[in-house]
């Protein structure tokens, strides 16, 4: 794009060093046929003695030299007209180019998240707070479990213990049960034997 209007810089400045040099050109032809003019000819009092003739080629040098500046006027601004053209063409392309570029950079810039779309510093704010979330989650089910293991394997341990307890007391009980039984069976015995 650049390079274009370069280019077209660089064109338009060279044709109008060519066409001011043709213009000095024909400006001192002219110049110096007047001067020609004025010093190969009589004075006479004040005025010059110019055959028609010389004034007419003059005319007619002169007429053709401002045809052919106007002409190269009207083609400069042709030209100059081209290159607005070109310049307002670019510079809406480049116009075109640069929403474009935005709304590139828009669609870049955001993150489509449950439907919606979010900003990337927002989007990743939100999936670091997810990931934090689940994290602290985790260790607290974690430290949970542990306590809940804690307290079940010392529940383990107590119940242990508490059924050896009453297994001992069961098996104490039986052994007083018995010596009972036989205390009173020998009770009986030596009441049936006394009576």
């Amino acid at each position: 794009m650049q390079s274009t209007i370069f280019k077209i810089s660089l064109l338009s400045l060279l044709f109008t060093i060519f066409i001011s040099s043709s213009n000095a050109q024909t400006g001192s032809s002219i110049t110096d046929s007047f001067d020609k003019i004025m010093e190969e000819y009589k004075t006479w009092q004040e005025y010059k003695v110019v055959p028609v003739t010389r004034m007419e080629e003059f005319k007619t040098a002169l007429a053709d030299s401002v045809a052919k500046g106007k002409n190269e006027i009207s083609e400069l601004k042709k030209i100059i007209s081209a290159q607005r053209i070109e310049i307002d063409s670019a510079q809406a392309s480049i116009a075109r180019l640069s929403e474009s570029l935005e709304v590139s950079k828009n669609f870049n810039d955001q993150i489509l998240f449950l439907g919606i779309p979010f900003q990337k510093p927002v989007y990743n704010s939100i999936v670091w707070v997810i990931i934090f979330v689940l994290l602290g989650s985790l260790i607290l089910c974690y430290m949970v479990f542990l306590r809940s293991n804690r307290i079940t394997k010392q529940a383990i341990k107590e119940r242990e213990q508490v059924k050896d307890e009453l297994e001992n007391q069961r098996s104490q009980s039986r052994e007083k049960e018995v010596k009972l039984k036989r205390e009173l069976q020998t009770a009986l015995n030596k009441l049936n034997e006394k009576s």
